[in-house]
């Protein structure tokens, strides 16, 4: 899983959101609800709760150490630290990569029958 992560991360296929001060400019400027319930803790939360989760999972990735032990990778944290984030985006992206490969080798298969029948003179 965490191979085939840090290749997705490598290509690219992955976007993430800003950072929350960025965020909070950005939603003062462009969100009425959000400059209406500023003063709202809840109204407040809400809003910035996905870019705060979304640093914590980047901080989370950035601090874990890799290292190589009987020819596999093994990911370890700081004791004060965390991963579950990294945890369960990694497994994600281990599960969409799992199903992406069905499909190609679905599409693939059924690409080569309509060629080979395509080609079949009866």
């Amino acid at each position: 899983m965490a191979h085939a992560f840090r290749s997705s991360l490598q290509k690219r296929m992955w976007s993430f959101l800003q950072n929350e001060g960025d965020a909070e400019l950005f939603l003062l400027k462009n969100n009425d609800e959000f400059r209406k319930g500023q003063n709202d803790n809840f109204s407040y939360s809400f809003f910035m709760n996905p870019y705060v989760q979304t640093s914590l999972l980047v901080h989370e990735t950035i601090n874990l150490d890799m290292s190589i032990v009987s020819g596999l990778t093994k990911l370890t944290h700081k004791s004060t630290a965390h991963d579950d984030r990294y945890t369960s985006v990694s497994y994600a992206n281990w599960v969409i990569n799992y199903f992406d490969t069905l499909l190609l080798k679905e599409n693939h298969n059924e690409e080569s029958r309509a060629l080979v029948e395509a080609t079949m003179i009866f």
